[in-house]
């Protein structure tokens, strides 16, 4: 049984069709990183104080959103991978990978990550994910952002 009340908010109550039987789940959490792209980790880098994507995690949407402009000597491109806690890598660009310097050389420019991780078919898998990055042909000289990770628990 169901009405609306007087506020116009919807109010669900039961009654007579027996209790209402509702299941928690796990809500969409967030994890958001600060990026100095002249100091990224990269896999052997992490540590077990490294904030991470829980394993089983699905994750919804990735961004990559830059605050300052990244430049380079070349034509540098980016991957943003996941892996263990000892550094076996999960995917290496499954956030995204060979992000071009020329999507994120200025402030507010925004990728919307497109890996096999991000937004895709599949969980992060059986271990926590670590979020660790790969630079081809750099190194950057200068660039700041955040790596922004929606994702669900399962």
């Amino acid at each position: 049984m169901s009405y609306t009340n007087a506020d116009g908010l919807f109010i669900l109550t039961h009654g007579a069709q027996g209790d209402i039987n509702i299941t928690g789940a796990e809500t969409d959490q967030t994890l958001v990183l600060d990026l100095d792209l002249t100091a990224l980790p990269g896999a052997a880098d992490i540590t077990p104080l490294d904030a991470f994507v829980p394993a089983g995690s699905y994750i919804k949407e990735a961004f990559l959103i830059m605050s300052e402009g990244a430049t380079s000597a070349g034509a540098t491109t980016l991957d943003i991978g996941l892996a263990e806690q000892d550094g076996t890598p999960i995917d290496a660009d499954g956030i995204d990978g060979a992000i071009a310097k020329t999507a994120i050389d200025a402030v507010g420019e925004v990728v919307r990550c497109d890996g096999d991780l991000s937004g895709g078919t599949a969980t992060v898998g059986a271990d926590d994910a670590y979020v660790y990055f790969t630079v081809g042909t750099g190194p950057y000289t200068a660039g700041k952002g955040k790596l922004v990770i929606n994702y669900v628990k399962v």
